[in-house]
């Protein structure tokens, strides 16, 4: 169907064709368009997958050394004993069932150290050290220190 149409002295023409299908470049732009954004979107779950484990690692290393935290501090002040970086083969030992620490290669340390003030110890420095591997030979290390106090200490 065409025809032309006459509207004042400006003379429009159109014509309608049957169509049946879209054409191959209509087809391979829209083929295009969403390859770009699936391709985007599998990159961005990607990276939250991604982002989300070595959360969980973060946290789980957490864990393992508040616990050990508590351990040291439960006997009091006077059952530490200054110890530099040790490593705590029972960790390794205790948990070489959990997924993480096989995976990982997760390890524990420990280190005690006095602190003086005016020639007195008045507290001990307690920290633990969690270190582990994420999916590279990149070595994550997660601590934790706290300060106790001594009891005996008189300024």
């Amino acid at each position: 169907m065409s025809g032309n149409w006459k509207i004042g002295k400006t003379i429009y023409s159109f014509s309608i064709r049957e169509r049946r299908g879209f054409t191959f470049v209509e087809v391979l732009v829209s083929t295009i368009i969403l390859a770009l954004v699936l391709a985007e979107m599998l990159a961005s779950f990607a990276g939250g997958r991604l982002l989300s484990r070595r959360s969980r690692d973060r946290l789980i290393a957490q864990s393992f050394a508040r616990e050990k935290l508590e351990e040291l501090l439960s006997p009091g002040y006077t059952a530490l004993i200054s110890t530099p970086e040790t490593e705590d083969v029972s960790f390794r030992i205790n948990y070489a069932n959990l997924e993480f620490v096989r995976r990982a290669d997760a390890r524990r340390y420990y280190r005690i150290e006095p602190i003086f003030y005016k020639g007195k110890e008045c507290y001990k420095k307690v920290t633990v050290v969690m270190k582990w591997r994420f999916l590279t030979d990149v070595v994550h290390t997660e601590s934790l220190s706290t300060l106790i106090y001594n009891p005996n200490y008189v300024p």
